[in-house]
């Protein structure tokens, strides 16, 4: 009797300690709050650098004193807009990374440097620019004979035939110029982002001729280059040798409303900022073409986004349909499946003859 009194004692003893002791658990991960891609990888960065096996207080310094331009530099490169294509991006590069080719090109890459950096006259040769820069080779100021050099390599019939297989094999378009989902449409891509920062650029003189001259020679409309059959007009904004539309009636002493022209130079007028002057005033940043007409603009735009005025259009326009551009691009097709513009290459250089 006496034991089985301990037993029941001892059980209830230790069941008020365990219910003293009870502790609710949560297993849900707390969320934490994240800041730019470019702090993320600083935190990173510093935490791996505080460890490093040697010179880790001095790495450590150098992100600290760095910081700011550290941050804004990557948020730069990679604002928050594009983490989606990022992230994709660098889903993709994992698997290079798990199928060890990454890793060996790294291996390699560092063999390379290596190399160069014991090598002085390469160094020196990197380091010494020779020639025109890269922008100023197809000046014809620099390069007068660039024709004449295009057409004397002797590869030029292959290069360009394997050129147009890249363009037609990756533009993501069948033969009947429909889209094509089993196609790569890298070049097409390509296209489209060029478009987009081209629009984007900012407009600078320029006293390089040959962006005007193949103006004048392409993109003069004529009723003599126009389709036989009628088909959607294609309209572009001309420019001026300073990287801005060209108003209607530049160069004819009667520039068109809203901008003016009071130095006489036959162009609109801008500000120091790089916006047009207007008759009334103030300033604007006016678009040859656009989908988002607002109240503020001295303009009103049609159906195609052109700049519209009292009695015409504020900007050259021009029916890509109806220029000498529009009408080699329509005989492309012919031409190239006749092979004629190979010909034509033959011939340039048998008539142009050795360099």
């Amino acid at each position: 009797m006496r034991r089985r009194l301990l037993t029941v004692a001892l059980l209830l003893s230790l069941t008020g300690v365990s219910s003293g002791c009870w502790q609710e658990y949560s297993f849900e991960q707390k969320k934490v709050e994240l800041g730019t891609l470019g702090h993320e990888l600083w935190k990173v960065w510093h935490k791996d650098a505080a460890r490093a096996p040697e010179n880790a207080e001095a790495k450590a310094k150098l992100l600290d004193d760095n910081y700011q331009e550290f941050v804004d530099a990557v948020d730069t490169i990679a604002p928050e807009d594009q983490y989606d294509q990022i992230n994709t991006f660098l889903g993709n590069l994992l698997s290079l990374i798990d199928d060890g080719i990454v890793p060996a090109l790294t291996r390699k890459l560092q063999v390379i440097l290596s190399t160069a950096a014991d090598d002085d006259a390469l160094l020196a040769a990197v380091a010494t620019p020779s020639g025109p820069a890269a922008e100023d080779f197809v000046s014809p100021d620099t390069n007068p004979n660039l024709l004449g050099y295009v057409t004397g390599f002797p590869e030029l019939v292959d290069f360009l035939g394997l050129q147009s297989r890249i363009v037609l094999e990756n533009d993501g378009i069948d033969d009947a110029g429909k889209t094509d989902v089993d196609e790569s449409s890298a070049v097409s891509d390509l296209v489209r982002v060029l478009a987009r920062a081209l629009r984007n650029e900012d407009t600078a003189r320029t006293d390089e001729p040959l962006a005007t001259m193949v103006r004048d020679m392409m993109l003069v409309e004529d009723d003599r280059f126009a389709p036989e059959q009628p088909t959607v007009p294609v309209y572009a904004a001309l420019y001026d040798d300073r990287g801005y539309p060209l108003a209607t009636g530049a160069g004819t002493g009667d520039i068109s409303f809203p901008f003016v022209d009071e130095d006489g130079d036959g162009r609109a007028d801008l500000t120091p900022d790089g916006e047009f002057k207007l008759q009334n005033g103030s300033s604007a940043t006016l678009p040859p073409f656009s989908t988002k007409s607002t109240i503020d603009e001295p303009v009103t735009r049609d159906q195609l986004g052109r700049a519209k005025v009292p009695g015409g259009f504020a900007f050259q326009y021009v029916n890509l349909q109806k220029t000498a551009l529009g009408f080699l691009v329509r005989q492309y097709p012919t031409l190239s499946s006749h092979d004629t513009l190979y010909d034509m290459l033959v011939a340039f250089q048998a008539i142009l003859g050795s360099k």
